[in-house]
């Protein structure tokens, strides 16, 4: 057994997650059983000031942020008009809009046989920012933006996917409840 505590504590990894051991608590790993705690491999095995050291803190994944996706115009036309074929992807009154494993298959089809290839996860990425990029654009605008004139792409973006219009539910904000808008109040003494 390996027992290691510094002043700062020890970054210790549980599955995907990083978190500090509390600086008062002892910390064990058995090395046989924890393949974190091999020295090749371990982020806190390099110096013992982790707040000196940048070797020693691990990379934050959620702030990594994805390569866009970008395609050319005869491809992503293409996408278009097999995404309007494939109704089953966008349209959740379909049957088999809740089939995923039929859906995954489709697009790692269609993902492959593209030049150049993509990943199911790549194509769904693209599929589901086009979406949302059309959901904005046909969003009534209020204020400054509202007279801004739609850009080509925009422009491109409202005519191929055109037919997602009637599949997108938008739905009204909600409203808190405030002191202003309580009628009523009901005090109960005892």
């Amino acid at each position: 057994m390996k027992k290691d505590q510094n002043t700062y504590g020890k970054l210790l990894k549980k599955g995907k997650k990083w978190f500090a051991a509390p600086l008062s608590a002892e910390v064990t790993t058995d090395p046989a059983t924890d393949p974190a705690s091999d020295p090749a491999t371990d982020p806190t095995s390099g110096p013992s000031d982790p707040v000196t050291s940048k070797q020693s803190l691990p990379e934050d994944p959620v702030s990594q942020r994805t390569k866009p996706l970008c395609l050319a115009p005869e491809v992503e036309r293409e996408l278009g008009e097999w995404l309007h074929s494939n109704q089953f992807l966008y349209d959740r009154g379909c049957i088999s809009y809740k089939d995923t494993q039929r859906k995954t298959r489709i697009l790692q089809e269609k993902a492959t046989s593209l030049d150049p290839p993509l990943t199911a996860a790549e194509l769904r990425r693209w599929i589901h920012s086009m979406r949302t990029r059309y959901g904005r654009l046909t969003k009534a605008m209020s204020g400054s933006g509202a007279s801004k004139p739609p850009m080509e792409r925009d422009k491109w973006i409202l005519h191929i996917f055109d037919f997602m219009g009637k599949h997108i539910v938008r739905h009204k904000a909600t409203k808190t409840l405030g002191i202003k808008e309580v009628t009523h109040i009901i005090v109960v003494l005892f």
